[in-house]
């Protein structure tokens, strides 16, 4: 039976958001280990510093004359204060955890936010979830166990980090989807970006290292990451629901795996490997799944 106009534009805006959250993913695990590359040399703060005027000065680059205007008068401005606190919040832990545990695992821990995103999506965005779908999650999450192994120690004082920046980084998730249709997705992530660098700026001279010419060179890459991951993240919310991409966080093991690897030689052992292929198991059951619900997607 062909597809309704409707439910043909849904499972393409389905599929356009999934896309997207990908090539996202993407992005966050080259910033993770840009920023993992950096803390040796660096502070915190001097890196939270690059991190968000490299990512406000690549998004002012885009703006039009009129979002100018918007940008300076924001609209919803609790919910943006909201979201930036929350950014700046999880960036902070995350980065505290790059500086203490291996890539890999870090973003593992990480992986309970599309459970904290699930969760929190019922009761602050009015969505539905279905058992299917939360048992992908479920699955996900007991892989991210297997990698851990909490025998080996890993799950030590360390790990609270991640776990703190996924509860913050999930509720920046949702704020972010309340301001669909209201504000546009550059200045949307726009935002935080000047939030966090006029924190990082009063807190930055007190810790502040002169950077060497590689420090330059890559601390605007630092931004980069994180201007296209953020913004893309968002193109990919407007597209489709919070809960539906939230499984798809489970790749981004794929990806910190490949870069610990190359960049610190961390090299992954059978039980990563077997996580990591339950996590993309459940990711393409849950497609899937969706694929079954409501029709053929592209």
């Amino acid at each position: 039976m062909p597809l309704s106009p409707s439910s043909q534009s849904e499972n393409e805006a389905y599929a356009k958001g999934v896309v997207l959250y990908l090539i996202a993913l993407v992005f966050f695990s080259l910033l993770d280990a840009s920023i993992k590359f950096l803390l040796p040399h660096y502070s915190l703060l001097v890196l939270l510093w690059a991190r968000y005027f490299f990512h406000f000065l690549f998004g002012l680059f885009f703006l039009s004359p009129s979002e100018w205007v918007t940008l300076v008068r924001p609209k919803e401005p609790k919910i943006q204060l909201y979201r930036s606190l929350l950014l700046i919040g999880a960036s902070l832990c995350f980065f505290m955890a790059l500086k203490t545990m291996p890539l890999a695992e870090m973003v593992s821990i990480a992986f309970t936010t599309p459970l904290f995103l699930a969760l929190l999506s019922v009761p602050m965005l009015g969505e539905r979830i279905g058992f299917r779908r939360l048992a992908a999650c479920a699955i996900g999450l007991i892989s991210v166990c297997i990698i851990l192994r909490p025998g080996r120690g890993l799950l030590s004082w360390a790990s609270l980090y991640p776990l703190v920046a996924a509860f913050f980084y999930a509720l920046y998730m949702i704020f972010t989807k309340k301001l669909q249709n209201k504000v546009t997705p550059l200045l949307t992530f726009l935002y935080p970006a000047f939030f966090g660098l006029v924190i990082a700026t009063i807190a930055a001279p007190f810790y502040w290292v002169n950077p060497d010419l590689t420090g330059w060179r890559l601390m605007p890459l630092v931004g980069l990451f994180g201007a296209l991951s953020h913004f893309i993240l968002i193109k990919a919310l407007y597209c489709t629901t919070a809960s539906s991409i939230a499984p798809y966080q489970y790749f981004q093991i794929v990806n910190a795996t490949i870069l610990g690897y190359i960049l610190f030689k961390d090299f992954p052992d059978f039980y990563t490997f077997l996580g990591a292929s339950l996590i993309i198991a459940s990711g393409l059951y849950l497609f899937y799944r969706e694929r079954k619900v409501k029709g053929s997607l592209p």
